[in-house]
């Protein structure tokens, strides 16, 4: 362990950021799909409100669904030194395990639609269906961690505020258009994210914390 941490810290900082998330990313998959097959009690379905009726099912979205984890490694990828990365991982961490106590306890489940395709966004939607459990969905993870990277990456650069939030809310749309979740699924998602920011941000959130082009904060 000692001769691991000898070398990793020989890396420069875009290495050691890749093999960070990389090791997050593994954590995150085995947690999610292990927690996904155990839970308390029985789930419960989600009520299906006007905003869910009016979004049609679209195969195409599933593509902007998944690129939600482009959007994670870019935000950790932009955090220009250790202090951004390490925070961003805590308000991670914090949301992830908010997520899977609420999973656990009280289990939900949306009814998904049926995918009759053979186009590539509609294998590529029977995929997502056959890896993501259904009972994963009462707060949204994929929305509340969306929204949490564009929090963090927009505080950091400010530039990027309408690019970070537009996808994030496509992202948030594409949920509800692959039947992955409910619009209460979306609502709550970002209400954590919000939540958890503020939380892990609080205290410098009127301090300008902006980066230079450089990657030097100002």
């Amino acid at each position: 362990m000692k001769l691991f941490f000898s070398r990793f810290s020989l890396l420069s900082f875009f290495w050691q950021k890749f093999l960070l998330m990389l090791g997050i990313a593994i954590f995150f998959v085995v947690t999610y799909s292990l927690l996904g097959k155990f839970y308390w009690g029985k789930a419960q379905p989600l009520p299906y409100t006007c905003v869910d009726m009016a979004l049609p099912f679209m195969e195409w979205t599933f593509w902007i669904y998944i690129s939600d984890y482009l959007f994670l490694a870019l935000a950790g990828f932009l955090m220009p030194d250790y202090k951004h990365l390490f925070r961003f991982c805590k308000a991670f961490f914090i949301t992830v395990f908010f997520h899977f106590g609420i999973f656990f306890v009280c289990p939900t489940y949306t009814c998904r639609a049926e995918i009759l395709g053979n186009d590539i966004s509609s294998h590529l939607g029977r995929i997502v269906y056959s890896l993501d459990e259904i009972t994963n969905c009462f707060p949204s993870l994929h929305v509340s961690l969306t929204f949490l990277a564009a929090f963090v990456v927009v505080k950091s650069y400010r530039s990027l505020f309408v690019p970070s939030f537009l996808w994030s809310i496509a992202i948030a749309i594409s949920t509800m258009t692959t039947r992955q979740h409910y619009f209460y699924d979306v609502l709550s998602g970002a209400i954590v994210a919000i939540v958890v920011f503020t939380l892990c941000y609080g205290k410098f959130f009127f301090k300008n914390d902006t980066v230079s082009q450089s990657g030097v904060s100002l």
